[in-house]
């Protein structure tokens, strides 16, 4: 319920919409510059949009259909898709707006 980047309407995005932005013309991460442009610790919500390379994972909103204890994530490493158990810690990068 806390606003982020003045927002209250943040959500992870489902595995459709975050591996829409995977770019297999890049390496580690695997995202156009967009989505990667100041991973520097000065960065903030509106100044820069920062992608862990080679990270466990980002989570997705999607559960896996023949076990709802996982959901699935996307690696921007390798710009792979893999499920895993929800406890599981994780990278997330939330969006804003419907589906």
């Amino acid at each position: 319920a806390a606003a982020f980047g003045g927002h209250t309407d943040w959500r992870l995005p489902n595995v459709k919409e975050l591996l829409s932005i995977v770019n297999y013309q890049n390496f580690n991460p695997m995202v156009s510059p967009a989505f990667n442009t100041a991973c520097a610790a000065s960065s903030t919500v509106t100044s820069g949009s920062c992608t862990a390379p080679a990270a466990s994972g980002y989570w997705t909103s999607s559960s896996f259909v023949y076990n709802p204890a996982l959901a699935w994530f996307v690696n921007f490493g390798n710009g792979g898709v893999g499920a895993g158990y929800k406890y599981n810690h994780g990278s997330v990068r939330a969006v804003r707006g419907g589906l």
